[in-house]
């Protein structure tokens, strides 16, 4: 006889989210940052799917410096782009500091409990001082 739990699950689907490939992407983003990570990912959507006149027009105003017929639209989206760029960096900076300066401060006070466990006696640091 079933239980109610596998009669009630047999209609479920279940949902899951593959996530092997986020390794690679971690990856790609601590050796060329998130600027050159974002950058990639540009080139390889517009080499995916970027028409074949459009890869000329891209070659023709930015590769041969062809100006064409400007327009303040273009200047002003790419200036958008790099300044969200930035943000992006910078929060992403000002965060991995953050946590490593916690992990440091972690690893110290573990050290500190170790010492003291091992020499039995209280140790003073420069921060007992202030």
């Amino acid at each position: 006889m079933e239980d109610a739990d596998s009669s009630q699950n047999k209609g479920a689907k279940s949902f899951r989210i593959d996530l092997s490939g986020l390794k690679y992407v971690v990856g790609a983003i601590k050796v060329i940052g998130i600027p050159g990570f974002v950058v990639a990912c540009i080139i390889f959507v517009f080499l995916r799917y970027g028409t074949l006149e459009q890869k000329r027009a891209f070659i023709d105003r930015f590769i041969l410096l062809d100006k064409g017929n400007e327009s303040i639209e273009v200047c002003v989206l790419v200036i958008i782009a790099l300044i969200a760029i930035l943000l992006i960096v910078s929060f992403y900076c000002k965060r991995t500091q953050h946590l490593m300066k916690v992990e440091n401060n972690l690893i110290g006070e573990e050290k500190s409990k170790w010492e003291t466990l091992v020499l039995e006696k209280v140790l003073h640091s420069s921060r007992d001082n202030d």
